[in-house]
């Protein structure tokens, strides 16, 4: 083996080591972003008990997914097509 063998091994070895450290901070970034985004889970249910059989009640169950603090700070229902109503606002 010559010298310039030795050296063309070692250029070779280098450029993969360092594609091999540019895919990792790509995908290490890539991994941080996700745990940036909001991710809710959200049920409606409109359900009737038993005893109140004329009366509907409504059931909204909102659980977060992601790693990112949520606030829910109103809920708006809409019935038809223009009628919006707020619940509860913050």
């Amino acid at each position: 083996m010559t010298a310039a063998d030795n050296q063309l091994y070692t250029l070779i070895i280098s450029f993969f080591s360092a594609v091999g450290t540019i895919g990792a901070v790509i995908v290490a970034l890539y991994l941080a972003r996700l745990n940036r985004k909001v991710s809710l889970k959200i049920d409606v249910d409109i359900f009737e008990f038993p005893n109140t059989p004329d009366e509907e009640y409504v059931f909204i169950q909102v659980v977060n997914d992601g790693y990112q603090p949520v606030c829910v700070k109103n809920i708006l229902f809409q019935y038809g097509i223009f009628n919006k109503t707020i619940i509860r606002e913050r």
